[in-house]
């Protein structure tokens, strides 16, 4: 979930930060519209998915963008590592918190909603070290469900970067070992971050005509809605299902789904490609932009915070199913915790990378051998 850089064409920035913030408030609602918070009045069933695959793309686009003005693999991990440390540790701490004071208050409705409680701390620091999800385990920390993709998402930067930074034995070597490590569940969704890296490079060397750009704008959007309408997501999970089994699609948890989600991504990356070609058209005002930027920058606060918060304030207000006013207040304290504790989290990252690189820089012992990395 990187964030745009401001380097970028600003319209090209822009839109990418739109899109972020757009993926994030559809995964908010979307987990607002279960049941136990009372959102089944909320139409956005089964799409949830398909807002993460966005911000795998994004991740894609953003990585190796910024990763051709990171000098080296010590400075590229430190900056990844702050930046999902700086908002994944608090969000790990305010998950327990939360999840503490709504079982004392309604332990009744935790265990309705298949809280993992048990064994607490292995699962809360599996998920700080992206442990989470390596091969066949699903290690959810406690009620934060959100938090599965962080394990994919670290690990793709591990790759990328062994890919990226080294070269010959120490890159096959690293490749293999972290193959060895994340297992086949992983890499199955490994294709989708991989096709916002594609855009990064053939937005640079490919020239797209405006009339096909608008084409390769709009046509993912329809082709989208269509294949909702049509019920595709279920033709191909039955498929991959009658082909592998009951026992392996359970064990590939999220990733159960490839097929679908992959065609979200490539879906996804000729929207983006698109909009490139055809961005001259569009012009975002300051009073517009403005906006854009600072709800972006709260994406990963909003992804990882949500779904305890909802838990918390679902176990005090109770609400049915279908509770239209509790299911809006649930939804309404939870933004107001976000918009407080989001942007001093995400500002966090800055001295949190200055501490990682002073650490780093101690353990090797020099200077020049952390800029050797």
């Amino acid at each position: 979930m990187g964030t745009a850089n401001a380097r970028l064409p600003q319209t090209s920035s822009l839109y990418l930060d739109f899109t972020r913030f757009l993926s994030a408030a559809i995964v908010f609602f979307y987990h607002l519209s279960y049941g136990g918070f009372g959102g089944n009045w909320i139409p956005l069933h089964h799409i949830g998915g398909d807002a993460v695959m966005v911000f795998f793309v994004l991740s894609g686009f953003i990585i190796s963008y910024t990763a051709e003005r990171e000098a080296n693999l010590s400075v590229f991990m430190i900056a990844r590592l702050a930046r999902l440390w700086s908002v994944a540790i608090p969000a790990l701490a305010l998950t327990v918190a939360a999840d503490t004071i709504g079982n004392l208050v309604n332990s009744d409705f935790y265990a309705a909603q298949s809280y993992n409680g048990d064994v607490p701390a292995l699962r809360l620091v599996a998920s700080a070290v992206f442990l989470n999800e390596i091969w066949f385990r699903s290690v959810y920390p406690l009620s934060n469900l959100p938090f599965w993709s962080i394990g994919y998402e670290f690990w793709y930067y591990v790759l990328f970067a062994a890919a990226f930074y080294l070269s010959g034995v120490k890159r096959n070597a690293a490749l293999v070992v972290t193959v060895l490590v994340v297992g086949p569940k992983i890499l199955l969704l490994f294709p989708i971050w991989l096709l916002g890296a594609a855009v990064y490079r053939l937005n640079q060397r490919v020239k797209v005509s405006e009339a096909a750009g608008w084409l390769m704008f709009v046509l993912p959007l329809l082709l989208y809605a269509g294949c909702v309408a049509a019920h595709l997501h279920q033709y191909l999970d039955q498929a991959t299902l009658s082909v592998i089994g009951r026992q392996w699609f359970d064990l590939l948890a999220n990733a159960n789904s490839f097929l679908w989600l992959n065609m979200i991504g490539i879906l996804v990356a000729i929207h983006f490609l698109g909009f490139f070609a055809i961005q001259h058209r569009f012009r975002f005002s300051i009073s517009v932009a403005n906006p854009i930027r600072l709800l972006a920058g709260c994406t990963l606060s909003c992804y990882l915070l949500h779904f305890p918060l909802f838990m918390l304030f679902s176990s005090f207000l109770r609400p049915n199913s279908d509770s239209v006013a509790l299911n809006l207040v649930i939804g309404a304290l939870a933004a107001a915790v976000i918009a407080i504790l989001g942007p001093p989290l995400e500002r966090s990252r800055y001295p949190l990378r200055s501490y990682l690189s002073e650490k780093a820089r101690a353990l090797l012992g020099s200077e020049s051998k952390f800029r050797a990395l």
